[in-house]
């Protein structure tokens, strides 16, 4: 899959989480462009939301979070006030600090990896499923 792949199928999952959002809350509205602080704002909560769609972890049992890519990207960037993660079988809201709180209490290290159509690698934190399960909001 390349880059476009991805965007593609990603803006898929966000217009989805976006359209269940808008029954409680009309003024949701997605980030425009390439905004690397958050992908949706919620006005009336005054509250953002990154996405993760991850249906790979599926298979892999884990989730994959960025956090640098030939500079500071997504975990390291992102401002926003939940993660939403998608496996495509579930979904878990955490906070950034929630998801800080599994890599360092489960001492992760991070990875370097290639994705496919990646001009450079990156460094991301491969997270168990299993372990990121219990540190969501309920």
């Amino acid at each position: 899959m390349t880059f476009q792949d991805d965007l593609k199928i990603g803006s898929k999952a966000e217009d989805d989480l976006l359209e269940k959002l808008r029954q409680a809350f009309p003024l949701a509205s997605r980030a425009e462009g390439l905004h690397p602080d958050f992908d949706i704002e919620i006005p009336e909560l005054k509250k953002t939301i990154e996405l993760k769609f991850d249906p790979r972890s599926q298979d892999t049992g884990n989730i994959v979070i960025e956090y640098f890519h030939n500079k500071p990207s997504a975990f390291s960037v992102s401002q926003a006030d939940y993660w939403v993660i998608d496996t495509g079988a579930e979904v878990l809201w955490l906070t950034r600090e929630r998801i800080l709180e599994c890599i360092l209490s489960w001492e992760l290290n991070p990875v370097n990896i290639h994705g496919a159509g990646d001009r450079y690698s990156k460094w991301v934190f491969l997270i168990p499923l299993k372990l990121l399960r219990e540190y969501k909001n309920d």
